[in-house]
Parts: C-alpha cells; sequence; structure tokens
C-alpha cells in the first residue's frame, strides 16, 4: 500500500520536478516526503553510506521543488556545509514556520547555521508559543550570534514577553549588543524605565512596575529627557556604569538646567565612570555652581583632575590651558584635550614640538598624539587635519624614520613626498632602534624606489637589519601570489614544516599530485595561487557538494576574481549566514575577497556594532589587514569599536590602500601629492 502511493504521489507531481536534477533523483526526493521520519533518516543514512553524493542531489532536488510538501521534507535532513547561499535561505523559509512552532522538531545547529542576520527578524517577531522549556530558551539565547544593532527594538518587545525565560533572554542577546552601538539608545532607557531593580541585575530580573516615565526630546534643548531621568536615577542608587549609558552622556550637549543634575553625579564617587562622563559633560556650562566643582576637582590627581582641567579649558580658562600645555609632553590625555579645544592652536603646537623639535621631544610627542587611550577613552575628538603642516614637517630636521612616524601618525601627512623625503634622510644606525615596523611600510609603499635604492647602498655595511629588509623586500608576499603560501605548503608538507624545505620541483610534484585529491580542507590561502588548475579544482570541490566544502570553496574563488563566487559570497556575509561568517570569513584576507579592501570596510565597520561573536570577526579584519586594534577603546572606552574605527575611516577613504612587505599589513598613502 505504501508503494502505491509513493508511486502515485511521485506521477502526480513529476511535472513540477526541476529541470537540473534527473527524473530519478526527483522522484527518490518525492518519495521521501511520505516516510515516516525514522524510516527517513535510515533510508538517507543508507544512501550516504553507498553514495554520499546521491544522497546530497535527492535532498537538493527536493529542496528546488515547487511542492512545499516535499521541499520541507527534505530540508528536515540538509547539512549546512552541503548548500549553497540561495538553498540555505530557501531551507530556512521552509523550516521557521516549525522551529517557531516547538522549536524540537528542527535540528536546532543545521537550522542555526544557516540563519541569517536578516531572517533572524522573523524569529523574534514569531517566538515559539507556551510552554517553553530551558531547551527553547537555550536555543533564543544561542542564536545571538546572528543578532545585529537593528533587532534592538525587537528584543525590547520581547523583554515584555508574558513568559519570563523569554524576557530573560532578551535582556542576556541585548547585553552582547548594547557595549558596541549608540543606536536605539534612547529606546533602551525607555525599556529600562519599566524595571525596578538596579541595572547590573538586569539580565537576572524580570520587567516590574514602570518607576519612571520617558518623555519626547527637544532638539536643542540640552539632555534628553530619558537620559536626564536616568542620570537622577543614577544620583541616588547607583552609579552609571551601563555602556551605552556612560557613552550617550560623554557626546550630550547639556543646557544650564542640567547643571544640578551634572553637578550631583560628579560628586559621586571618583571611581564612577558617571563622574567621568559628568565632568566632560560640563565643558559645556558656563554656571558658577559647576565651575566652582570643576575647580575643586581640577586640584586632585589623575586622570580626573585632567580632565576637570579641560572641561575649564574648553569654557575658556587660560591658566587651565596653560597647565594642559605643561602637561602634554607625559600625558596623552591632556594633548587629545588640546586637539579638542583649538585645532588651531594645537598645529601649531605640534609644529614646534614635533616638527621644529629634536628628535627625542618630537619621538614623546608622537607617542602621546598616537596612544589611542589618550582621548578615545573620554570621547575627545583628537582627529586633527595636520595637512597644513605639510611643508614644516619638509622642512624639519627630523631624522627619516622619525619623520616617517609623523607622517603616519599625523593626519595629512601620508603622502609619497614626504615618504619620499623621509628615504632620503635614513641612515644605517636608524634601523635597529625602530620601535615598529610601521615607519619603514610607509616609506616602502610611498617611496618604492628611492626605499630600494637607500637599502642597496646599506647593504655594504652588512648591518643584519639592512640585510634583514632587503630580504624582506625581495621575497614573494602577499598581496603578489606567491609561488607557496604557508597553509598550502603545511598541507602538502606538515606541521611544523620541515627545515629546510624540499626542492621546488618537488614541492611542485606534491601540489599538483594534491589537486587530484579528493581533499578533507582547503588551505586558507589556497586563492594567492591564481593557477587555471587551481581555479579547477576549487570549482571541483564546490561540485562535491558531499565534502561540505562549498562555502569555502566558494569564497577563495571569490577573492580569486571569480564574479559569481564573489556575488554568492556577498550575498552570504550581508545575510549574516552564521557559518559561512564564523567559518569561512574569519580569515581576514578572504573576508575582503583578495584585494577589494576599500570596497568591504564598510560592511565589516557595520559588523562591529553586532554582537560579540560577530565584533571578534570584524575586529580581526581591522587588526590583521591594517594594524589597528579597535579593541584598544572597546565596550569599556568612551566610544564603540565602530565609532573609532569610523573616524579611522573618513580619515584615509579617499587615499590608496597598498600593502607593505615590511609591516605586513595594508597602508593608506594620500593621492594628492
Amino acid at each position: 500500500m505504501n508503494a502505491l502511493r509513493t508511486l502515485t504521489i511521485t506521477l502526480a507531481l513529476a511535472c513540477a520536478a526541476p529541470a537540473q536534477f534527473a527524473d530519478d533523483v526527483v522522484n527518490e526526493a518525492v518519495a521521501l516526503a511520505t516516510f515516516p521520519a525514522a524510516e527517513a533518516e535510515r533510508y538517507l543514512k543508507d544512501v550516504g553510506e553507498r553514495d554520499p553524493e546521491h544522497r546530497v542531489r535527492i535532498l537538493r532536488a527536493g529542496l528546488a521543488h515547487r511542492d512545499e510538501a516535499v521541499a520541507r521534507a527534505c530540508a528536515l535532513h540538509v547539512r549546512w556545509a552541503e548548500l549553497d547561499e540561495r538553498e540555505c535561505a530557501r531551507v530556512v523559509m521552509l523550516l521557521r514556520d516549525r522551529f517557531a512552532a516547538d522549536g524540537t522538531s528542527v535540528d536546532f545547529e543545521e537550522f542555526r547555521s544557516i540563519l541569517g542576520s536578516d531572517e533572524l527578524s522573523w524569529i523574534y517577531e514569531n517566538p515559539a508559543p507556551e510552554p517553553w522549556d530551558s531547551d527553547l530558551a537555550q536555543q533564543l539565547s544561542a542564536l545571538h550570534r546572528q543578532a545585529r544593532a537593528a533587532h534592538i527594538p525587537l528584543l525590547l518587545r520581547l523583554t515584555r514577553h508574558p513568559h519570563p525565560r523569554v524576557r530573560r533572554e532578551a535582556w542576556c542577546t541585548l547585553m552582547t549588543i548594547t557595549p558596541r552601538t549608540d543606536r536605539h539608545r534612547t529606546a533602551i532607557a525607555s525599556a529600562y524605565f519599566a524595571i525596578d531593580v538596579p541595572w547590573a541585575s538586569l539580565r537576572h530580573t524580570e520587567p516590574g512596575p514602570a518607576t519612571l516615565r520617558p518623555t519626547p526630546s527637544v532638539p536643542g534643548g540640552g539632555l534628553d529627557p530619558n537620559l536626564r531621568a536616568v542620570l537622577q536615577r543614577a544620583v541616588t542608587r547607583e552609579n552609571l556604569e551601563a555602556d551605552w549609558l556612560f557613552r550617550w552622556l560623554l557626546t550630550a550637549r547639556p543646557r544650564p538646567a542640567d547643571a544640578p543634575v551634572l553637578i550631583a553625579l560628579a560628586k559621586g564617587s571618583i571611581e564612577s565612570r558617571g563622574t567621568i562622563a559628568a565632568v566632560r559633560a560640563m565643558r559645556h556650562l558656563d554656571d558658577e555652581a559647576s565651575r566652582e566643582l570643576l575647580a575643586q576637582l581640577a586640584q586632585t590627581t589623575g586622570e580626573l583632575s585632567v580632565l576637570a582641567a579641560g572641561s575649564l579649558a574648553h569654557r575658556g580658562d587660560d591658566a587651565m590651558r596653560e597647565r594642559l600645555l605643561r602637561a602634554a609632553p607625559r600625558d596623552p590625555c591632556a594633548v587629545a584635550l588640546l586637539l579638542e579645544i583649538d585645532a588651531d592652536k594645537a598645529r601649531a603646537l605640534v609644529a614646534d614640538r614635533v616638527l621644529r623639535s629634536d628628535a627625542r621631544t618630537a619621538a614623546r610627542w608622537l607617542e602621546a598624539l598616537g596612544d589611542p587611550e589618550g582621548g578615545g577613552a573620554f570621547a575627545i575628538d583628537c582627529d586633527v587635519d595636520f595637512a597644513p603642516l605639510h611643508d614644516v614637517a619638509m622642512a624639519s630636521s627630523l631624522d627619516g624614520t622619525t619623520l616617517a612616524r609623523a607622517a603616519i601618525t599625523l593626519r595629512g601627512l601620508n603622502t609619497r613626498a614626504l615618504a619620499r623625503e623621509a628615504a632620503r634622510r635614513l641612515r644605517t644606525g636608524d634601523l635597529p632602534t625602530l620601535p615598529e615596523t610601521g615607519p619603514l611600510g610607509f616609506i616602502e609603499i610611498g617611496a618604492p624606489d628611492a626605499f630600494r635604492a637607500v637599502l642597496d647602498r646599506m647593504h655594504a655595511s652588512d648591518n643584519t637589519d639592512v640585510m634583514r629588509l632587503a630580504a624582506v623586500l625581495s621575497g614573494p608576499c602577499y598581496p603578489e601570489k606567491p609561488a607557496w603560501p604557508r597553509g598550502v605548503l603545511r598541507t602538502l608538507l606538515g606541521d611544523p614544516l620541515p627545515d629546510p624545505l624540499p626542492a621546488p620541483a618537488e614541492i611542485e610534484r606534491r601540489f599538483t599530485a594534491y589537486l587530484q585529491t579528493t581533499p578533507s580542507d582547503v588551505p586558507y590561502d589556497l586563492w594567492r595561487i591564481d593557477r587555471p588548475a587551481v581555479r579547477t579544482f576549487l570549482q571541483r570541490v564546490r561540485d562535491r557538494r558531499s565534502l561540505g566544502l562549498y562555502a569555502e570553496a566558494t569564497a577563495q574563488l571569490a577573492s580569486m576574481g571569480d564574479d559569481a563566487a564573489r556575488a554568492e559570497s556577498l550575498r552570504a556575509l550581508r545575510a549574516g549566514r552564521y557559518r559561512w561568517v564564523d567559518t569561512v570569513f574569519a580569515d581576514a584576507h578572504v573576508a575582503i575577497f583578495g584585494d577589494d579592501i576599500k570596497g568591504m570596510i564598510p560592511f565589516w565597520l557595520d559588523e562591529l556594532e553586532s554582537n560579540c561573536c560577530r565584533a571578534v570577526i570584524a575586529r580581526g579584519v581591522f587588526e590583521k589587514l591594517f594594524g589597528l586594534d579597535p579593541h584598544v577603546l572597546g565596550d569599556t572606552g568612551g566610544e564603540t569599536e565602530s565609532t573609532r574605527m569610523r573616524r579611522w575611516w573618513a580619515a584615509h577613504e579617499h587615499d590608496e590602500f597598498r600593502f607593505s612587505r615590511i609591516a605586513n599589513r595594508w597602508i593608506p598613502i594620500s593621492r594628492t601629492r
């Protein structure tokens, strides 16, 4: 009877078969839809043991079928690593209702592996009905890996859900996002008003009766009413420790009517971040009460004293400005405050203390100016454009490495002309004392011919640093496609690599043999060997879906310039498909598709504002490719990682990015000179 029923359904639906699959495969997929779950599992297991590719073909044919019953039956058995991006989207659409209905009849690990950030919105809008158990609650929490700042409104709505576990998991997910973004903070503040417990306990509590009511914000009217209400609560109950509230106050522009709450907050514990933010906010006031408090705090010691002096200097106190000037050579925060207060005078100060000074003084100031903790930790905008000092820099008496360091530290001085001048001034004795490779990398990419000529001249000195640099410049290195990238060598020769390496002919023989195998993985840097045979190999790996390497091979083909693979990888990235992003794009060079530096930076800037797990991958892009550390400030500073990196991007968006072999990173060079 079952066989007759299967045959009937098969014949009835044959006309709906997708053309890219053979009829017999489609028939098996249709028949599979009639099997009980256990029987379907046994059938697929048996097929997979005999022919893994045939099992995948059955399920993919079913996914592509126009009959949703057939497609859904096959979707329950697929594995994310065997699917392309569009098939992933298809599975989510087929199973999301079932997942929302009970959350247990769908393989959760496979479902969340292909679930995208865009599709997560639907899950938040349709949480599972009662009864909620611990498994469902854990699943909701695990989906935070796809969460982005855009999900905050939906999560806030879930904090009002009838079930306490839903509310708790919604708060937990919010806590993975709010340290990294300043979006929707008014809505977040409004949600806090409905909770009558200490903020530190938010993730462990349930909503209580509303104790404060938000009121509409008035443009130009001082502190946002929601922020003011929260600050009043902080004064009477606890310190201001929530990251997003701290940043909100740091960037607020209060009016005289806000002075009492700021004064009350500043009189709290000097260890409180709320006190620090209140002192910074007072720079916008002009009342006597706040001036007296700032004057008292300026007489204390530590960072609060410097911040109080900065707020007074911002209000026109010349004595405090002089104090900052005296403190600047040893205090990065004082430098940042001076840059914020008066850009013109700050440029003159830098010209005097850096470009017209001796190397030791210049080095101290450049260290202070390049210290991100000096400004960003208190949301001090120290992005002054030093391009007007270009001629002063060219005429300075600084040595080559110090001049190059000034060029990469001071915004607007990273020109080819300055790189050539720095190369001209290089001396052998400069190299061993160089604290980092960035300045030499700038000379390398800004004045390559001049730099090589300098090294050739120095080479006769037998200086080990000169020989090392010459070897780096002469050796193969990214972005030029090297003969044998390290990951490929490990696959061919084992890890650790033998020393010495086999002869090139032997490595070539092993590589040719490897391209004929059925691999269990693909070296992360295989894409750098841009040969027709490698492209053919990667395409074969993609076609063998049962290998579970489709996403990896697609990303590497994208990095080699394959337009279709790049389009698919971009769809997966932008959709936020969990395993594609987490597994494939963790390698920073693949995450930008080879050399497409500027095209991918805006995407990764946005990803810095997502959850804790996704931000780690985005952070790695900036660390590995540009030598930047977004986490220096991170969620404990006065600005988000994304804000800091956006300021860097705004300064260099119109520059040209070139790869430095010496620094092993991309360095921006100005197009203007």
